[in-house]
């Protein structure tokens, strides 16, 4: 599953981490950046400083529930 990040702000953002609540009918498995578990179906990946205007790209791997 591909994920894009944007920034629309007048200054960077250091650290900056994205939130991301997935649908119970999914499973997280993995993604190419860092992450943490946060409870629940919410998990929170870190991409790093953010200049102004920037625009990044990041992927993660989710499974279907077969209950789905």
């Amino acid at each position: 599953y591909p994920a894009k990040t944007q920034l629309k702000s007048l200054s960077g953002v250091q650290n900056a981490k994205v939130k991301i609540s997935l649908d119970p009918s999914l499973t997280f498995l993995s993604a190419n950046i860092p992450w943490s578990w946060q409870g629940g179906n919410d998990f929170l990946c870190s991409v790093g400083n953010l200049p102004i205007g920037s625009v990044g790209h990041f992927r993660m791997n989710v499974k279907v529930n077969c209950n789905a």
